[in-house]
């Protein structure tokens, strides 16, 4: 009985801290406003030609999310 008793005690424990944490506050105690960040520059199309090249019509691979995830990563 004494084993189920500290299981039960160790099980009630780990949710109130567990749900301590939840309502926990992430600030860090400032309250200035965030940071804000530049926009990225914009760049130039690239050209089109009106003659066939002979090559692919494939379009480059589009991100489900149409992001461009190079231009993030390189940020």
């Amino acid at each position: 009985m004494k084993k189920k008793s500290t299981i039960v005690l160790f099980s009630v424990l780990s949710v109130l801290a567990l749900v301590a944490s939840a309502c926990g506050s992430d600030d860090g105690g400032s309250d200035a406003a965030p940071a804000t960040t530049a926009a990225p520059a914009t760049t130039a199309a690239p050209a089109t030609t009106a003659a066939d090249d002979g090559g692919s019509d494939a379009a480059a691979p589009v991100s489900p999310s149409g992001l461009d995830v190079d231009a993030v990563v390189a940020a």
